[in-house]
């Protein structure tokens, strides 16, 4: 979904692209060649806190379900049942900080993260990379954890907003709030960076109930107006 309008963004950097699900994965890279976007790195790999292998459910992909919901933990048990045949398919799992290309780069500046309740598990494979390279952080985070991930965050020096995402989806019909964290670097501030945490606000709900562990200071910019990408950001 972002990975086309971000590389098209930065010809000249590079991004870094993970997918565990092999028909996704294969989507993506047909997305990419039809773009010709020769700048992205895509990996048939989930991230997590260390490297291993793993087995994962697969299906042919051809029942109507929301496959952007699958869990490396809960496979097709996210959200509505899945009514598809499942099969099993074994996955590597690497972790940011044990990545080389990544690691070799000059510069890191945007780190997006939404991996269906892995998130904590992908920040703790990346802290060095974070401290090394203070990227912006754009998460996903379930309301169920995310008060972990902002103390967390808080532990690495970052500081907690709110940011509302003003996309509307005409038929969600989760009555379930999700809670993004976003990080903003600021370079005219020495060793300061700042952690706005985004929500996605169901149709349904008219109340807006946010962890009272992080200030409630809102941003109404989107993503791609929020960061300044230069043609040579790599991602």
């Amino acid at each position: 979904m972002h990975a086309v309008p971000i590389a098209k963004k930065i010809p000249q950097g590079k991004l870094f692209c993970f997918e565990p699900q092999r028909i996704i994965f294969q989507t993506l890279c047909a997305n990419l060649a039809l773009n010709n976007l020769t700048n992205v790195h895509a990996y048939n790999q989930g991230v997590s806190h260390e490297q291993s292998l793993i087995e994962i459910p697969s299906s042919d992909y051809n029942t109507d379900w929301n496959y952007g919901s699958f869990s490396l933990d809960k496979g097709f048990d996210t959200e509505n049942k899945f009514e598809g045949i499942i099969h099993k398919e074994y996955i590597y799992l690497t972790s940011i900080d044990n990545h080389p290309e990544i690691q070799k780069l000059p510069s890191l500046k945007l780190l997006k993260i939404d991996a269906e309740g892995f998130e904590l598990n992908v920040l703790h494979g990346a802290r060095s990379t974070i401290a090394k390279y203070l990227p912006v952080i754009f998460v996903e985070a379930h309301i169920h954890q995310s008060q972990e991930l902002i103390h967390y965050l808080n532990a690495l020096d970052y500081e907690c907003y709110w940011f509302i995402s003003d996309r509307y989806q005409e038929n969600r019909h989760l009555n379930v709030p999700i809670f993004l964290l976003f990080t903003d670097y600021s370079p005219n501030k020495l060793n300061s960076r700042f952690l706005t945490c985004c929500f996605k606000i169901s149709t349904n709900s008219s109340t807006l109930n946010v962890p009272k562990s992080a200030p409630l200071r809102v941003r109404t910019a989107i993503l791609p107006s929020a960061i300044s990408l230069s043609p040579q950001t790599s991602i």
